[in-house]
């Protein structure tokens, strides 16, 4: 099949993602052409005839920018979406009514939008954990990376928007009591900013840092969404530190995962992790072998949207 996926611009976070989907299809046989969406910038007649000419079997992305969601509706095949946020979209519980315009397949981490969306179509299917963008041979020591803690996420939004108050008070403020680094765009110049992470990188990362952090967005909490920072932690056994949400059901993983409520919290599993606690190297290695049966689950669904009718 001729597969077309969209992506979105490096450094944000389904470039890597993407990326890898499409050598994984380009190794079951298919050819596949990774397109970055369109960001807001419009586009020309020619740049539509483009696709038409090509005429792709298969349309493959997640949530898109308004311009590249109008170039999806004008081109007739397949489109598969994967859905783990709301994107453009005022609330994740309109997506229904983009059926046969956006997509007429779906792969949301979300029951909720699962039952709505199988209302409308069988071709939903409902995942837990996205699959690991990152190879074996990615999860490397390197000592550039080697941080007691790690985050890697954009600052923006929670530097500043009040619904934030909870994260930052916890992990963004103040001057914390263990070697810290946090990657990423939208962060000041402060002394535990470490800059953007080169491409290819989050192996490496999660492969040396002694424990990372791990968050789950305002507008993903209601719908129980659960983002792929956690299966990436989890396929490098990076020790994982996160809040105890009361909206997401962690479908078994939360027995591996290190919940905490302040500062304090942190820095006391920061301290086990940096010491190799045994309960701690427990946790990674149970993690490890769940993430993979996700990574297993997660192809086999999108494989079946993919080549069914």
């Amino acid at each position: 099949m001729k597969i077309v996926i969209f992506h979105q611009p490096f450094p944000m976070g389904n470039y890597n993602l993407n990326h890898y989907i499409g050598d994984i299809l380009q190794s079951k046989g298919h050819e596949v052409y990774l397109i970055e969406q369109l960001n807001g910038m419009d586009y020309t007649e020619e740049y539509i005839q483009q696709f038409i000419d090509l005429k792709p079997d298969v349309l493959y992305f997640e949530m898109l920018d308004k311009k590249t969601f109008e170039v999806v509706e004008r081109i007739d095949c397949k489109k598969i979406l994967v859905m783990a946020s709301k994107g453009i979209l005022n609330e994740a519980i309109d997506i229904p009514d983009y059926y046969g315009k956006w997509f007429d397949g779906i792969l949301v981490n979300s029951e909720i939008i699962y039952n709505l969306v199988k209302q409308r179509t069988d071709n939903v299917e409902h995942f837990q954990y996205y699959l690991t963008p990152i190879k074996e041979k990615e999860v490397i020591y390197d000592s550039k990376y080697d941080f007691d803690c790690v985050f890697l996420g954009q600052g923006f939004h929670r530097l500043s928007q009040p619904e934030f108050h909870r994260e930052r008070d916890t992990f963004f403020t103040g001057n914390p009591k263990f070697n810290y680094k946090v990657f990423g765009n939208g962060w000041p110049q402060l002394s535990w900013y470490g800059g953007i992470l080169p491409h290819g990188d989050i192996g490496k990362l999660y492969g040396s840092a002694k424990s990372g952090i791990s968050l789950i967005e305002v507008d993903q909490r209601p719908y129980k969404m659960i983002n792929n920072r956690y299966s990436e932690m989890g396929f490098c056994k990076c020790p994982i530190i996160t809040f105890d949400y009361d909206e997401i059901d962690w479908f078994g993983a939360e027995k591996y995962m290190n919940f905490v409520n302040n500062i304090d919290d942190v820095t006391s599993i920061v301290e086990k992790c940096v010491n190799n606690d045994d309960d701690i190297l427990k946790k990674v290695e149970g993690l490890k072998t769940f993430m993979d049966n996700q990574h297993e689950i997660f192809l086999e669904k999108l494989e079946g949207l993919i080549n069914g009718n």
